[in-house]
């Protein structure tokens, strides 16, 4: 009587299995061997144009980093008035990490208290 399980182990009968097992680890190996081989030599990054620096100060947290009334401050807003209304209103807003809100929600107060020291972390 032939039943599956005689059929599943034939499947891996001790010369067949030796083949596919070898057969295996040479293609990988030639795989592995071809990507060592073959890897195309890395092109240098040409910069077409002008370089533009980036003013820092315009990151949100750098804008808020600055106390109202220092030297700083009046010099960046001097010359940036588009932000002076914007930033106005963003420094009305409750502090996110101030007691009333850290009762309301303090979970993700501190979460996000988290990320921060994550992120003050990886700066320094």
């Amino acid at each position: 009587m032939c039943g599956w399980s005689q059929v599943r182990l034939s499947l891996f009968y001790p010369p067949l299995k030796t083949y596919l097992f070898s057969g295996m680890f040479i293609l990988s190996s030639i795989f592995i061997f071809w990507l060592i081989v073959s890897s195309t030599p890395k092109k240098s990054i040409e910069i077409v144009g002008d370089q533009n620096k980036i003013d820092e100060r315009d990151v949100i947290f750098a804008r808020f980093d600055r106390q109202e009334g220092g030297q700083v401050f009046k010099e960046y807003s001097a010359i940036h008035l588009e932000y002076e209304s914007v930033d106005d209103r963003i420094r009305q807003l409750p502090d996110p990490f101030s007691f009333s809100r850290n009762k309301k929600d303090p979970m993700q107060v501190s979460l996000a208290a988290a990320e921060f020291d994550f992120l003050d972390h990886l700066q320094t």
